[in-house]
């Protein structure tokens, strides 16, 4: 079962306790731990480290997702989406190979 993107709002609201949400998602019996950069604006590096940690230090799996546009999908107007373009593809590969 996984947890959704909830991390999103757990970083937005309290950095410091996003290992405090895995232990707690661990915990409660999730498996499943969604970390998709088209939601955080967070950088390559700190994505990579954020899915090293659940790998390694917790009983429950991440799953990083890349994607070409941020804020794509839910309930985005589309013509916001269509102003701000697309990612360059080679940044998107690049992150990609990083996790």
């Amino acid at each position: 079962m996984s947890t959704g993107r909830f991390v999103e709002n757990v970083i937005i609201r309290d950095n410091d306790k996003v290992e405090q949400y895995f232990e707690e998602a661990e915990r409660l019996g999730f498996d499943i731990v969604e970390l998709l950069s088209g939601f955080l604006a967070i950088g390559t590096d700190d994505m990579v480290q954020m899915t090293d940690v659940v790998a390694n230090d917790y009983e429950i799996k991440p799953k990083p997702g890349i994607n070409v546009q941020f804020g794509a999908g839910d309930a985005t107007d589309p013509k916001v989406l269509e102003e701000q373009g697309q990612q360059d593809p080679e940044q998107v590969i690049e992150e990609g190979v990083a996790t």
